[in-house]
């Protein structure tokens, strides 16, 4: 049986329409000697969404919104609602108001506005006031519902609105810097001491939850283990990680080391509640970066941080990332998970990898044989790998697309496309490496397919890119279409269709793209060096 509990303190919110007889210093100063400081306000809007209030207040109108310095008991809105109200009052001429006030509440998870009248999503508060959900916090950002006003789906006004709620994150942990209880009085939360050795504090108060983070362990343990081989040398849980090299199997072995992310892709992983990917992500990104050096991989480590842990999340990242090494042939052999709730929020976190490989110096890939005449061979990708997402999510964002709905043009939602984990280049790399003479290898991530191939060209060479000579998938043109992005712009931040490149002296070409082609890789002649 549930067991009634108080409710958790919101922030006061105030959302005000006014008219151009009022200036915006004016209506600051009102809320301000009305509702108590302002903790955090909005630039100043025009509101041209509806045409409710033109008859009562006229045109030109703007609107603003302000996070209160206060916290209320949820309850009490509706105490506010009718303050707000005597307020508007006095600024009523003839019926017609110059303001209108919408107070309402921002906690962790919403968005609540008070008001007067009834609909079948609002909930009855009392005394004639109903609460409406505006705005719900899922997955790192705020979603509208059908029935949310214009206005609070803007992106900029949004952008606000989750800058407002990290405000009230803050004014939580300043009311609460020492331990003490709190009541409900005339709307306000007010403040007794506690004695102090009543303010027992231990890890887990603090956010740490150890005992669900040694379950996880074990678990990650599990799936570690399945990548081992007769070259790891303990178990996981050692202050290290041990991996047996036999430096007698090579002639002249030369160690080469990569780390990374997979940067905001994990902000569209979180929406959609999609991580699994995620581990091959990293893996997959980090095994590509030294294989087009010519490495082979030995071992990985990796890192995830977490604001509050989650065994579901860190278990389907585990699960990713341990089928991906199992498939390179590469060792798990340790990592860390760590629990920061005051870096991160809750449902947020970030995810790193480091690997480690080997490779005979004298078949080190650096781009020191590529020479002018030598062909550009590009293979494939499933889509923007780990790289661009900071742009997408703008483009999503700003033109509000929906990542659950199906889109034809990529048989697939958006969110399905833009998740593709990044694949692995490892099969077309070794046929590569038995078949010809690789000058270079270029694995295609942030900069584009120019911006690192130039990576590997010394003494004077450049690139000469036929750049149609694939025909770009439909991913990128959506993006480029619904971001009116730029060419210049698409060619330095995504890869267009290409996620690897082999420079290639020109005899080797039909060979290679024959037997590429065999083991089922796109591939195009798509550039030379000059």
């Amino acid at each position: 049986m549930g067991v009634p509990k108080s409710s958790s303190p919101a922030a006061l919110f105030m959302a005000v329409l006014f008219a151009p007889a009022v200036s915006y210093d004016e209506v600051r100063a009102e809320v301000t000697r009305e509702f108590g400081n302002i903790l955090e306000a909005s630039p100043v809007f025009p509101f041209n969404y509806s045409e409710y209030y033109t008859a009562e207040m006229g045109g030109n109108l703007q609107k603003v919104f302000f996070l209160l310095a206060r916290l209320i008991d949820p309850a009490a809105v509706v105490e506010w609602k009718l303050r707000a109200q005597e307020v508007e009052s006095r600024y009523t001429e003839n019926g017609k108001r110059k303001i209108n006030f919408d107070p309402g509440y921002l906690d962790a998870s919403k968005l609540v506005l008070a008001t007067t009248k009834n609909y079948d999503h609002r909930i009855y508060l009392g005394r004639g006031i109903y609460g409406d959900v505006q705005l719900r916090f899922r997955f790192q950002q705020f979603h509208f519902n059908e029935w949310t006003y214009p206005d609070y789906r803007q992106p900029e006004h949004i952008t606000f609105f989750e800058k407002a709620r990290l405000k009230y994150f803050d004014l939580l942990k300043t009311e609460f810097a020492a331990p003490s209880k709190w009541q409900v009085a005339s709307g306000n939360y007010q403040t007794g001491a506690l004695p102090l050795q009543e303010a027992r504090i231990d890890y887990k108060s603090a956010g740490v939850d150890r005992e669900k983070g040694e379950d996880v362990k074990k678990r990650i343990g599990e799936l570690a283990r399945r990548t081992f081989n007769e070259n790891v040398l303990q178990e996981i849980g050692l202050f290290g990680g041990f991996f047996r090299f036999a430096p007698e199997k090579y002639r002249e072995p030369v160690l080469v080391a990569s780390v990374d992310g997979i940067g905001t892709k994990i902000k569209l992983a979180c929406q959609l509640q999609q991580y699994r990917g995620l581990g091959a992500d990293i893996v997959h990104h980090c095994l590509n970066d030294i294989m087009v050096g010519g490495a082979q991989p030995l071992f990985f480590l990796d890192y995830l941080a977490f604001g509050k842990l989650d065994p579901v999340v860190v278990l389907e990242l585990m699960e990713g990332m341990s089928a991906a090494c199992r498939e390179a042939g590469c060792a798990l052999i340790g990592g860390e998970t760590a629990e920061m709730p005051d870096i991160y929020q809750p449902g947020e976190f970030d995810l790193a990898g480091l690997i480690v490989g080997v490779v005979e110096k004298e078949k080190i890939l650096d781009g020191r044989r590529i020479a002018a005449g030598d062909v550009l061979v590009g293979i494939a990708s499933n889509g923007l790998h780990t790289n661009g997402y900071s742009l997408a999510r703008k483009i999503i964002s700003a033109r509000r697309l929906r990542l659950e709905h199906f889109q034809h043009e990529l048989n697939a939602t958006l969110g399905e496309a833009l998740l593709q984990p990044h694949r692995s280049y490892q099969k077309p790399i070794e046929l590569a490496s038995e078949l010809v003479e690789l000058h270079g290898i270029s694995h295609i991530t942030g900069g584009g397919i120019a911006g690192n191939t130039n990576r590997l060209l010394r003494n004077g060479l450049q690139l000469q890119i036929n750049w149609q000579a694939w025909e770009r998938p439909p991913l990128f043109r959506l993006l480029q279409k619904y971001g009116q992005v730029e060419e210049a712009e698409m060619r330095h931040v995504f890869n267009l269709g290409i996620g690897l490149v082999f420079v290639i002296p020109p005899l080797s070409v039909d060979e290679l793209r024959r037997r590429l082609s065999e083991i089922g890789e796109r591939n195009w002649v798509i550039g030379e060096i000059i």
